[in-house]
């Protein structure tokens, strides 16, 4: 009986001993697992930030890998559009120098750059309303806002309105003025400010449209002094236009505004 207690005893010590063995392995395994994943986490980041150079993102073609037959009719069509559009480019950039060297009257006219009143250019301006026929014949300086423009072949008629006071203005191509000129003229934002120098004429027919019915300038020089912005919130016309007529009405709480 002492003897199988014995044995008793040794194989429950045994049994005991391989279970704390088992418990101790697994959880120096699981120590290990979770150690390693913390090393391979913390490489992943370290590599993700790394920043990544073009010469790592190459493509298979620079590779050595050959192109497919639609890869490479593709490739050979956009080099073939590329170079077209280089060769526009520098045609049309060609055809603009020509048309510079060309232009006689580019001293003439232009967008003038902001002075901030740092000097004094000693010219003197006359103001639209004080145009009368004593000044017939003679050449002046005026500056107004652009209140209407339009182009009819080799000519250019602007309606330079100062305050409520009005004139027009007519550029003809000749030996002093160019085509590139009356375009530019043409071109020019409604509501801009502008320096007109030209001569004072009388009109063949009374100018209607304008407070200056019986003079006109012949245009000789064209400064943008302040351009106005392409689209503007409403016009002067719509603005001033009676309700009951036909065209665009502003209304009035816009007027308010």
């Amino acid at each position: 009986l002492q003897h199988y207690f014995i044995q008793s005893n040794l194989r429950h010590a045994s049994n005991l001993m391989i279970s704390s063995g088992r418990v101790l392995l697994t959880r120096l395994l699981r120590r290990q697992i979770t150690l390693q994943t913390r090393q391979i986490t913390l490489q992943t980041k370290s590599y993700l930030r790394q920043p990544v150079h073009y010469c790592q993102l190459r493509t298979m073609s620079e590779r050595g890998a050959q192109l497919s037959k639609s890869a490479a009719k593709k490739l050979a069509a956009k080099q073939a559009k590329e170079a077209k559009k280089a060769e526009t480019q520098a045609r049309l950039q060609a055809e603009a120098d020509a048309r510079d060297a060309d232009d006689y009257s580019k001293d003439r006219y232009g967008k003038e750059a902001t002075c901030n009143s740092k000097q004094k250019s000693g010219r003197k301006w006359t103001e639209v309303e004080e145009l009368s026929k004593e000044d017939v014949g003679n050449e002046v300086l005026v500056r107004g806002r652009v209140h209407l423009s339009r182009v009819t072949g080799k000519q250019c008629f602007i309606k330079l309105r100062h305050r409520y006071f009005s004139v027009q203005v007519v550029f003809v191509v000749d030996d002093k003025v160019s085509k590139q000129m009356v375009k530019f003229i043409g071109a020019c934002p409604k509501e801009s400010i502008v320096d007109i120098e030209g001569k004072v004429v009388i009109p063949d027919t009374p100018v209607e449209s304008c407070s200056q019915k019986n003079l006109e300038l012949q245009g000789l020089t064209f400064r943008v002094i302040s351009e106005a912005a392409p689209q503007l919130p409403l016009q002067i016309d719509d603005a001033t236009r009676p309700m009951e007529e036909d065209g665009p009405v502003v209304n009035q709480d816009t007027r308010l505004n």
